[in-house]
Protein backbone atom coordinates (compact mmCIF):
# COMPACT_ATOMS: atom_id res chain seq x y z
CA UNK A 1 0.00 0.00 0.00
CA UNK A 2 2.94 2.31 0.39
CA UNK A 3 4.44 1.65 -2.54
CA UNK A 4 1.59 2.77 -4.00
CA UNK A 5 1.68 6.11 -2.66
CA UNK A 6 5.19 6.61 -2.55
CA UNK A 7 7.72 3.90 -3.98
CA UNK A 8 10.59 5.91 -2.84
CA UNK A 9 9.90 5.58 0.50
CA UNK A 10 11.08 2.08 1.20
CA UNK A 11 14.76 1.31 2.12
CA UNK A 12 15.62 -1.79 0.78
CA UNK A 13 12.87 -3.50 -1.66
CA UNK A 14 12.96 -6.58 0.13
CA UNK A 15 11.90 -5.07 3.52
CA UNK A 16 9.42 -3.71 5.49
CA UNK A 17 11.03 -0.32 6.33
CA UNK A 18 10.57 2.92 5.28
CA UNK A 19 11.81 6.30 5.51
CA UNK A 20 9.05 8.20 6.97
CA UNK A 21 8.97 10.64 9.92
CA UNK A 22 6.88 9.60 12.71
CA UNK A 23 4.10 12.47 11.92
CA UNK A 24 3.52 10.86 8.55
CA UNK A 25 3.61 7.45 9.73
CA UNK A 26 0.55 8.26 11.64
CA UNK A 27 -1.40 10.56 9.04
CA UNK A 28 -1.31 7.23 6.90
CA UNK A 29 -2.24 5.21 9.60
CA UNK A 30 -5.14 7.75 10.16
CA UNK A 31 -6.11 7.74 6.54
CA UNK A 32 -6.13 3.81 6.95
CA UNK A 33 -8.70 4.25 10.07
CA UNK A 34 -11.00 6.49 8.07
CA UNK A 35 -11.48 4.39 4.93
CA UNK A 36 -11.65 1.34 7.52
CA UNK A 37 -13.86 2.89 9.95
CA UNK A 38 -11.79 2.13 12.85
CA UNK A 39 -10.94 5.71 13.99
CA UNK A 40 -11.52 5.16 17.34
CA UNK A 41 -9.10 2.14 18.09
CA UNK A 42 -6.30 4.85 16.69
CA UNK A 43 -4.72 6.79 19.36
CA UNK A 44 -1.54 9.04 19.81
CA UNK A 45 0.85 8.54 22.09
CA UNK A 46 3.04 10.50 23.66
CA UNK A 47 6.81 9.61 23.63
CA UNK A 48 7.67 8.10 26.76
CA UNK A 49 11.42 7.46 26.28
CA UNK A 50 14.55 9.14 24.56
CA UNK A 51 17.08 7.24 22.41
CA UNK A 52 21.31 8.02 23.52
CA UNK A 53 23.92 7.16 22.20
CA UNK A 54 24.90 3.69 23.05
CA UNK A 55 27.87 3.60 25.56
CA UNK A 56 30.28 1.01 26.38
CA UNK A 57 30.91 0.62 30.12
CA UNK A 58 34.25 0.23 30.90
CA UNK A 59 35.93 -0.93 34.45
CA UNK A 60 38.57 0.67 36.01
CA UNK A 61 41.85 -0.76 35.47
CA UNK A 62 42.35 -3.24 38.33
CA UNK A 63 44.29 -2.01 41.16
CA UNK A 64 46.42 -5.04 42.51
CA UNK A 65 47.37 -3.35 45.55
CA UNK A 66 43.93 -2.92 46.64
CA UNK A 67 43.01 -6.58 45.76
CA UNK A 68 45.70 -7.81 48.35
CA UNK A 69 48.21 -8.78 45.95
CA UNK A 70 52.03 -7.22 46.01
CA UNK A 71 54.74 -6.82 44.02
CA UNK A 72 56.06 -10.52 42.89
CA UNK A 73 53.07 -12.25 43.23
CA UNK A 74 52.11 -14.68 40.43
CA UNK A 75 49.24 -14.58 38.46
CA UNK A 76 48.05 -17.74 36.78
CA UNK A 77 45.95 -17.90 33.18
CA UNK A 78 42.82 -20.60 34.12
CA UNK A 79 43.09 -21.43 30.34
CA UNK A 80 46.81 -22.51 30.36
CA UNK A 81 48.49 -22.58 33.56
CA UNK A 82 52.28 -22.11 31.89
CA UNK A 83 50.90 -18.25 31.14
CA UNK A 84 52.69 -16.76 34.64
CA UNK A 85 52.21 -13.10 34.87
CA UNK A 86 53.87 -11.28 37.83
CA UNK A 87 52.57 -7.89 39.32
CA UNK A 88 55.09 -5.38 39.50
CA UNK A 89 52.98 -2.55 39.68
CA UNK A 90 49.68 -1.04 41.00
CA UNK A 91 48.27 -1.58 37.47
CA UNK A 92 50.76 -3.74 35.72
CA UNK A 93 52.18 -7.08 35.82
CA UNK A 94 55.63 -8.64 33.73
CA UNK A 95 54.97 -11.26 31.75
CA UNK A 96 57.62 -12.62 29.12
CA UNK A 97 60.23 -9.54 30.70
CA UNK A 98 57.85 -7.11 29.19
CA UNK A 99 56.35 -4.27 31.60
CA UNK A 100 52.10 -4.88 30.34
CA UNK A 101 48.54 -5.19 31.58
CA UNK A 102 46.60 -8.70 32.50
CA UNK A 103 44.28 -7.21 29.00
CA UNK A 104 47.19 -6.59 26.71
CA UNK A 105 48.16 -10.21 27.38
CA UNK A 106 44.92 -11.88 26.72
CA UNK A 107 44.19 -9.37 23.45
CA UNK A 108 47.72 -10.87 21.95
CA UNK A 109 47.01 -14.96 23.29
CA UNK A 110 43.62 -14.49 21.85
CA UNK A 111 43.49 -11.91 19.30
CA UNK A 112 40.65 -9.98 19.95
CA UNK A 113 40.53 -6.50 21.02
CA UNK A 114 37.47 -6.79 23.44
CA UNK A 115 38.24 -8.82 26.27
CA UNK A 116 38.52 -8.39 30.29
CA UNK A 117 42.36 -9.98 31.19
CA UNK A 118 41.56 -9.87 34.83
CA UNK A 119 39.06 -12.78 34.46
CA UNK A 120 41.37 -14.99 32.94
CA UNK A 121 44.01 -15.18 35.70
CA UNK A 122 44.04 -16.38 39.56
CA UNK A 123 46.23 -15.63 42.34
CA UNK A 124 46.89 -18.82 44.33
CA UNK A 125 43.70 -20.88 42.65
CA UNK A 126 41.51 -18.49 43.54
CA UNK A 127 39.89 -15.45 41.37
CA UNK A 128 41.22 -11.95 41.24
CA UNK A 129 37.77 -10.14 39.92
Amino acid sequence: MIDNLNPDLRVSKNREFFVMSAEDAYELLEAVAVISGSQDKLKRVKKQYTLKATQSIRRPPINFYKCGLRDGDELVCIEDPSIVAVVAAEHKVLYNNELTSLTAIMKKLKGCSNISGPSYFTYKGKAIV
